[in-house]
């Protein structure tokens, strides 16, 4: 059983319990949602003067529930292999999720962005290569001053991506 949150209000004090003493109140991502839910109900709350955060039974809260984390281990890999097939293949999504997250207007920026980071080593095999990341420090070079010294693995361990790609 994944761990749910329960919620009481006891006066001016919400009391919400992390309930899954069997998993010593692991994580779930249905705790996270109705806790998300929870706070956001509380902030509208003036009479509301604290929030307690508490573990049913023994213990508190074990941390995320590396059972279910296993079990889907798969799926995030999957994820962004498919996202990095879309920013490929889907060019005027790929600027939209651009201009969202930069906040930037102008098209042509926008545009310019997209490619450098199309050529600068975004692969499609989920590998950041070190001629990728040197190519970002020989532009970076020429404003920042500190990345003609540095080197590409100073800034890039490719452990997890490797075994990302090998499917271990």
């Amino acid at each position: 059983m994944a761990s749910v949150l329960l919620s009481e209000r006891r006066g001016s004090a919400l009391v919400l319990t992390i309930s899954d003493p069997a998993t010593r109140n692991a994580l779930s991502p249905r705790v996270y949602e109705v806790g998300a839910a929870a706070l956001r109900e509380a902030a509208g709350d003036a009479a509301l003067r604290t929030i307690v955060l508490r573990g049913d039974g023994a213990h508190f809260c074990a941390g995320g529930d590396l059972q279910r984390l296993a079990a889907s281990r798969d799926g995030p890999a999957d994820q962004v292999r498919a996202g990095i097939d879309r920013y490929y293949s889907d060019k005027a999504f790929t600027m939209k999720v651009i201009a969202k997250y930069t906040k930037e207007k102008d098209p042509d920026i926008i545009d310019r962005t997209y490619e450098f980071y199309r050529k600068a080593g975004f692969k499609r095999d989920l590998l950041i290569s070190e001629p990728g990341v040197q190519g970002i420090l020989d532009f970076l070079s020429e404003t920042v001053p500190e990345a003609k010294k540095a080197t590409s693995l100073q800034f890039f361990d490719d452990r997890l991506v490797r075994q990302l790609n090998s499917g271990k």
